[in-house]
């Protein structure tokens, strides 16, 4: 072949594999010697095993269709070198597409991780082990104080940036994942953020290994706590604290008690509990309305933690209720009380002071039943019997403290079964109205 028929095979095979079919019709006559008697085509087709091939086909024209055979030896020759070159460029052409393609998907790949890394809340790491270099991205450095404004290389592992208190525990879970078998890292700690704030992450990686079982590589990610932290604390303290007054409710308070009877137990003292009950909160309530009502409570709270003190636990358990525990008392029965008696004295008198409130000064009391904890006591048990003194105190009169005694709870027992006995009578019509004669001195009625 010429010069210039190769240079016409080439663009044949440039259109062949853009992916058209592409017809000889200016090479035939170069390519293939005598009239022009044939017409050949080159086009891409799918082999058998799923492979690309070069397909070259040769044809009479319509006008000599009965005059020539188109397979002479010499073109047969011909077309068949043509398509061995159209195969050594189709392949050659999809080696290139196949390379294009990959570095298409790789660079789409890098694109998606890199904004993934940029949106994601987590930090992320690369330690290789064999260089002793560390790629940290961008988000593990903020949560580090850090001002870089992207990723780095640290030589080394970015331990430096746990807080001092918990280095050593990070680096016995690094070392544990290194040496196997889990592979894995997991472990809570804190970070040294910015101005030396502490910030709460949990680390984790993975360990990957050569062929000898030695690690290469440490990769993980590093997720910001606080925000779980103070979520976690929010929930903690809807569940266990009054919302009003910030002081521990029912629940907190009988699971705290359950604990402090148990070691009263164990250790042979005493645990009392005050149940407290504001005298005039309802007449406050319809008076003035409840935000005033709340206003007290808070106020309340306020008067009893400080007549308290921090070291006994206060909690409300609602409405005007609060309850005072009293732990470690002397195990005789008699002194507990006294003591209890003692606390209950002084929060009558703080309390009776007046409140200076935003819709004025307001003066009220409270009442305060006392019960001490036996060998049997639960923290529903105690509370029950401080309930039956509180009803005590306020049938004296209010303003005062009742001691839970067992000749109260005969008495509320007895009145409970009356009360149960005359609603069955009701409801079973077993009540007979009785009329007495009543008459006069002479007899008249």
């Amino acid at each position: 072949m010429c010069s210039s028929d190769l240079d016409q095979l080439a663009a044949l095979l440039e259109r062949v594999a853009s992916g058209k079919a592409a017809w000889l019709d200016g090479v035939a006559g170069g390519l293939l010697p005598g009239p022009r008697l044939v017409e050949v085509a080159a086009a891409r087709c799918i082999g058998r095993d799923g492979t690309c091939v070069g397909v070259v086909m040769a044809a009479n024209p319509e006008a000599v269709r009965s005059m020539s055979e188109p397979g002479t030896d010499a073109r047969l020759r011909i077309l068949e070198l043509v398509a061995e070159r159209v195969g050594g460029h189709l392949a050659h052409a999809d080696d290139k597409l196949g390379r294009e393609l990959q570095w298409r998907q790789l660079a789409a790949s890098e694109e998606r991780l890199r904004l993934a890394l940029i949106g994601s809340r987590d930090g992320f790491w690369d330690w290789d082990i064999e260089t002793g270099a560390c790629f940290v991205s961008h988000r593990l450095l903020q949560m580090a104080g850090r001002p870089e404004t992207g990723p780095v290389a640290l030589s080394g592992l970015w331990g430096e940036h746990v807080h001092p208190a918990d280095r050593r525990a990070f680096g016995d879970a690094v070392t544990r994942a290194l040496e196997g078998p889990n592979d894995e890292l997991e472990i809570e700690v804190r970070l040294l953020g910015p101005e030396h704030h502490e910030v709460p992450a949990l680390v984790r990686g993975m360990v990957t290994r050569d062929t000898a079982g030695r690690p290469l590589h440490l990769a993980g990610s590093v997720r910001d706590l606080t925000e779980e932290k103070q979520n976690a604390s929010y929930i903690h303290r809807l569940a266990f604290y009054d919302t009003l007054t910030a002081l521990p409710n029912r629940r907190l308070l009988t699971d705290d008690l359950d604990v402090r009877l148990r070691d009263s137990n164990e250790n042979g003292t005493l645990v009392a509990v005050l149940l407290i009950d504001l005298d005039r909160f309802k007449a406050l309530n319809e008076c003035f309305g409840h935000a005033a009502g709340d206003e007290l409570l808070r106020a309340v709270a306020a008067r009893i933690r400080s007549a308290v003190g921090d070291r006994e636990p206060v909690a409300r358990l609602g409405g005007d209720e609060f309850v005072i525990v009293l732990a470690d008392l002397p195990p005789a029965g008699d002194v507990a009380t006294a003591l209890a008696g003692d606390l209950g004295r002084r929060l009558l008198t703080a309390l009776s002071a007046p409140h200076h409130l935003t819709f004025g000064a307001f003066q009220d009391t409270a009442s305060i039943g006392v019960a001490v904890a036996d060998a049997g006591s639960t923290s529903q048990s105690l509370l029950k019997q401080a309930e039956v003194a509180l009803y005590e105190a306020k049938a004296a009169g209010r303003n005062t403290i009742r001691a839970f005694e067992r000749g109260m709870q005969v008495r509320i027992d007895a009145r409970a079964s009356m009360e149960a006995a005359l609603r069955k009578a009701l409801s079973e019509a077993k009540l007979r109205l009785v009329y007495q004669v009543q008459l006069d001195a002479a007899g008249r009625l």
